[in-house]
Parts: structure tokens; C-alpha cells; sequence
């Protein structure tokens, strides 16, 4: 048993959570939700921007902190809508979206965070 253990000090594991800074409330509800579930698995949630701010580069201070953290939960919460579009432009499955639908996005950061996520689970 730890030191930290054997004091009855609750040691939570970090987790990395990438999720946009700007939020509806819908989404911050969402958030809020697993943010809490989390709590109760005893994980501490680690994000650039609320729980660690950066000193140099963003992108590097997510590395620093992703290095330090047991896995990582990615919040690919909706940040754009297209009114208006062509889905798989040229392709078979093409499609003209309907006008007033609207074609949700999450930021192009969403994927950069997957690949990263994917390669923290193959760090050695």
C-alpha cells in the first residue's frame, strides 16, 4: 500500500478531456454530466484551458499534459453548422443538404485530438 494510500489521501487517475472552450447549454450539460461520472470512477479530469493553462505553445502544453494522464476522453461537441451544401461532393453517395437542415461539424481540432489519443495509447 502507498504512502498516500496508507493516509486515506484519494488518489484520482488523470484523464485527458479535450472539449471546446464555447459551449451551449445543452453541450455544458452534456459535459457536465460525464464530468461527474468520471468523478465517481475516482478519474480526475485534465484539460488545456480549464484545469491546466498553458506557458508556451497550446499544442505542445497538450502533449506535457496528455504524458501524465492514463487515457484521454475527446468532446467532439457540434461547433459549426452548413444552413446549406453537397455532401461527398462527386462521389455515389453525393447529396444536396436540404436547406434549413443544417450539416453539423465538430472543429478540425476534434480529429487531431483522436489521433493523438490514439497515439497516447500506443506510447511506450
Amino acid at each position: 500500500m502507498g504512502r498516500d494510500a496508507a493516509r486515506g489521501v484519494r488518489m484520482d487517475i488523470p484523464v485527458f478531456v479535450s472539449c471546446p472552450t464555447s459551449l451551449s447549454p445543452h453541450q455544458n450539460d452534456a459535459r457536465k454530466i460525464i464530468l461527474s461520472h468520471l468523478q465517481q470512477y475516482k478519474l480526475e479530469a485534465r484539460s488545456l484551458g480549464r484545469s491546466d493553462y498553458p506557458t508556451e505553445l497550446p499544442l505542445r502544453e497538450v502533449l506535457v499534459i496528455a504524458k501524465h494522464c492514463a487515457g484521454g476522453i475527446i468532446l467532439g461537441f457540434e461547433q459549426y453548422r452548413s444552413l446549406d451544401g453537397i455532401d461527398k461532393p462527386g462521389t455515389e453517395s453525393e447529396s444536396e443538404a436540404r436547406r434549413g437542415s443544417g450539416l453539423p461539424f465538430p472543429t478540425p481540432g476534434t480529429s487531431w485530438r483522436r489521433g493523438y489519443s490514439s497515439a497516447w495509447a500506443c506510447r511506450c
